[in-house]
């Protein structure tokens, strides 16, 4: 057999596997909390705060935007809910994508790995179930690298904030560039050729006229749907 040989029969082997890949993504994850971990503290956060929100949100992109709101008073609720729904709403079709492979499974096993669901986990799961079809395999491969992201998110998170003292600019050793490096990751190992550029492109494009016109998170949905739809009509015309 192969060394690199990987039963896909078993729910063990996508853990093995998870354990074996996910390592590096999660760091560059980790990276990102870093970061949010120093801004809640000197955005005004106490630790347990800062600690709760961190490791019960666990959304990295909606807590990065919404800090700056919490310092604010009032507190601007209606903005913050808003700010959540909108960015949030690409789990929606993150969902759909990832529904075959929670599909059969039990209930509680479903709600407990859809705690774990973030952009990075679902990234490597969705590349991975395109050699590796067995439902077993791929929640395994699920599960375990969306735990490995979470402990790696909030142990990170935590040195931020108790160092949060000691580094008034973060953007000076260059840990901002975490959240952008660990989307580049993602896009280039769910990359299949040619016919992704065009959906890339509109996706980019889309995105990055909304954002430049408004500043409430509509661009991340808009330009998610531009691309999808692009992607779907030209995949129904060519079949």
């Amino acid at each position: 057999m192969p060394k690199n040989h990987i039963n896909s029969n078993t729910i063990h082997a996508g853990i093995v596997a998870a354990l074996r890949e996910s390592g590096g993504i999660a760091l560059a994850g980790g990276c990102f909390a870093f970061v949010i971990g120093v801004l809640m503290i000197q955005h005004g956060f106490v630790f347990l705060q800062a600690w709760l929100m961190n490791s019960e949100v666990y959304a990295g992109a909606l807590e990065m935007i919404s800090i700056p709101f919490w310092s604010q008073t009032p507190l601007p609720s209606i903005t913050l809910i808003s700010f959540a729904f909108m960015i949030c709403l690409r789990y929606v079709m993150m969902g759909m994508v990832i529904f075959d492979v929670l599909q059969g499974l039990s209930g509680w096993r479903v709600y407990v790995a859809l705690f774990f669901v973030a952009d990075e986990n679902w990234a490597l799961t969705v590349a991975k179930s395109r050699r590796y079809k067995n439902q077993q395999f791929l929640f395994g491969y699920f599960f375990t690298s969306g735990v490995i992201f979470y402990l790696a998110w909030v142990c990170c998170g935590t040195l931020g904030m108790f160092l949060a003292p000691l580094i008034h600019n973060p953007q000076r050793y260059g840990l901002d560039f975490a959240f952008l490096s660990v989307f580049l990751a993602m896009l280039v190992s769910m990359y299949r050729g040619k016919s992704d550029v065009f959906p890339l492109v509109i996706a980019g494009v889309v995105s990055a006229y909304v954002s430049h016109v408004t500043h409430h998170g509509w661009h991340i949905v808009l330009g998610a749907l531009a691309g999808s739809i692009y992607g779907a009509c030209r995949d129904i015309r060519h079949s």
